[in-house]
């Protein structure tokens, strides 16, 4: 057991890093459209870049960029989709290749859901596009019998707990109609 969560760790350890590695002017080849441009002489640098995310034995890769509507439409939405597609490949593929050098495990992720793209209008010329998908981290395999037990075992807790709050609030409420009606009986 504590082999293997050493071994998650490092695992997720390695995908952080290589993200973090991922800055705006580390010279590494991400296929981030800001590694082709020449940043001193270039002032109009525009948004693009990622994010990554570590849940149980997912990885969730967020893709931000931004672009003028007139790019969205003269490509074609399919195109800009493929192009979008075709960017979450190029990131995945290095930070497969940069996690792997940075730990002894063999790190690979294979995509586990539908790419999701979101794009907002933030003017009537320029647009921000955000796009995420998830992916599965081999190696990591998700360990359901422990986790269920302890989510079982908080919510028992939790149910004993209402119980103890309605039984206590029952019991109040018996208390202080026995007080009044003793003292209405003395009173008579």
């Amino acid at each position: 057991m504590e082999n293997n969560l050493d071994k998650k760790i490092e695992i997720v350890r390695a995908i952080r890093q290589a993200a973090a590695n991922a800055y705006d002017g580390s010279g590494k080849e991400t296929g981030l459209k800001r590694d082709n441009s020449s940043y001193p002489n270039d002032l109009s640098r525009d948004i693009d870049n990622f994010n990554v995310r570590v849940s149980k034995n997912r990885m969730i890769l967020n893709y931000q960029v931004e672009c003028s509507i007139k790019e969205i439409h003269s490509m074609g939405m399919e195109k800009f989709k493929g192009e979008i597609e075709n960017m979450f490949k190029s990131l995945v593929k290095y930070l497969t290749k940069e996690a792997n050098s940075l730990t002894k495990e063999r790190i690979s992720l294979t995509k586990d859901c539908d790419l999701e793209i979101d794009i907002e209008n933030i003017s009537n010329i320029r647009t921000t596009v955000k796009a995420w998908c998830e992916y599965k981290i081999a190696g990591m395999e998700d360990n359901n019998s422990e986790e269920k037990k302890y989510w079982k075992d908080k919510e028992e807790a939790i149910k004993k707990f209402t119980m103890q709050l309605k039984e206590g609030a029952r019991n109040k409420r018996l208390s202080h109609d026995s007080f009044y009606a003793k003292k209405r009986r003395q009173e008579w």
